[in-house]
């Protein structure tokens, strides 16, 4: 039976390449805030859709994850996809603030069901396969194939919005998602009760005030247990994420013409981007071979201020290597994290810790946003970059601090 398990757990592994390889083609992300732009929104109001975004997925995430987690993983990560998709119908439909409102809450729904699900199912399928050590490493041949087609995408999307208007890139970018929600469903996820207190129940067995209770259950149990001693690495994956993903993917694009590239050049830097973050996911793998957890965060953190203050003051074209170089530093990061989280995580709450973690570094999102927004709106679009240099500055100092009171702690107990 393992010996089957294993070989249909395998079989995952294709599924899982084409579901991303389906979810790949997004021509829309390239040119997605000078949309918001034609639309009519300023970048104050960009952020509170972000933090809007936020706070819902905050709201969601841990109900998603719980019920990934109650629930088959590949029906919930289905679900998701299916959802995302009406992202791009509804934004065609955008002109004002409350309509691409709207259309982000709908997002963060679909992108609740999906956060962490991937990564548990990629864990989980590598568990069944008895290769559960070379998670990092698939995982950055994941991320590869992710961000190659997301640089392929971008460079066709930069052409297409030139070529044929920002709403053309909406229209062809809800093509792969319907199919990657029906590759989906045909992933193995072999059946799994939940033990709740020593007693195990099956969700044919209860009835819906009873799953209510178990889940929240459930919830506090690892609040209280599984969850606090992955609260430091949670917290420095929070911020760090919330910075790179929140702004420097999100906003950074606003800052092109500013340094004199025109439309059709974005999806060339989009293209650079995606290939550092694709190389990223390989350079963790190596770097967690040769050097400990603490040493990589703290080395990155303060790599990544550095180019991020250099970035702040820029002026000229070639200057964009530096927003590149600590994109690449700052995605370094997140295979790390989740390797770090997946493998002290509890079998039975993986994909809840995974979606408590998105929910930290959406709360930390929300945080950032406002900062850089205020600070961009009163000092210009590169003081907001500046303060998330000082942002990182300051957490990147309690990062050390906590590392260094650990190695004392570590050294007397000796």
């Amino acid at each position: 039976m393992k010996h089957e398990d294993a070989a249909r757990f395998k079989g995952n592994i294709g599924k899982l390449y084409a579901i991303t390889f389906c979810n790949g083609w997004i021509f829309a992300y390239v040119i997605e805030r000078l949309f918001a732009v034609e639309r009519g929104l300023s970048i104050i109001e960009m952020q509170w859709i972000f933090i809007i975004f936020s706070v819902t997925s905050v709201l969601l995430e841990i109900p998603c994850g719980l019920l990934a987690d109650k629930w088959k993983k590949k029906y919930v990560l289905s679900l998701g996809l299916a959802i995302c998709t009406l992202e791009f119908a509804m934004s065609l439909m955008a002109y004002s603030f409350p309509v691409f409102a709207l259309t982000y809450v709908v997002t963060a729904v679909g992108c609740s069901l999906k956060s962490g699900t991937m990564e548990s199912i990629w864990y989980e399928t590598l568990q069944g396969m008895g290769r559960s050590d070379k998670y990092e490493a698939y995982l950055g041949r994941w991320k590869l194939l992710k961000f190659a087609l997301s640089g392929a995408a971008g460079v066709l999307g930069g052409y297409m919005a030139d070529r044929y208007g920002l709403a053309f890139n909406y229209w062809m970018s809800m093509f792969g998602l319907p199919a990657a929600a029906i590759i989906a469903l045909t992933l193995y996820e072999p059946e799994r009760s939940i033990q709740d207190g020593g007693k195990i129940t099956s969700g044919a067995e209860c009835s819906s005030r009873q799953n209510v209770q178990q889940l929240w259950k459930q919830c506090r149990y690892v609040l209280a247990g599984p969850l606090r001693p992955l609260l430091p690495v949670m917290l420095f994956g929070g911020i760090i994420g919330a910075v790179l993903y929140g702004q420097l993917h999100e906003i950074s694009s606003l800052s092109f013409p500013q340094l004199g590239f025109q439309v059709s050049q974005f999806g060339y830097i989009s293209l650079a981007t995606m290939i550092v973050c694709a190389l990223s996911g390989l350079a963790a793998a190596k770097l967690k071979e040769r050097y400990s957890y603490p040493a990589i965060f703290v080395g990155l953190m303060a790599s990544s201020i550095a180019l991020l203050f250099l970035y702040s003051g820029a002026a000229h074209k070639w200057q964009i290597a530096y927003l590149i170089v600590c994109i690449f530093l700052m995605e370094t990061v997140s295979p790390l994290t989740t390797g770090y989280i997946q493998r002290r995580a509890d079998d039975r709450y993986r994909v809840t810790i995974s979606s408590i973690d998105s929910v930290v570094t959406h709360a930390l999102t929300a945080a950032t946003g406002l900062l850089f927004g205020w600070s961009a709106d009163r000092f210009g679009l590169f003081a907001g970059f500046g303060s998330m240099a000082w942002l990182l500055l300051a957490s990147g100092s309690v990062l050390a601090l906590h590392y260094l009171v650990q190695a004392m702690r570590e050294a007397s107990s000796r």
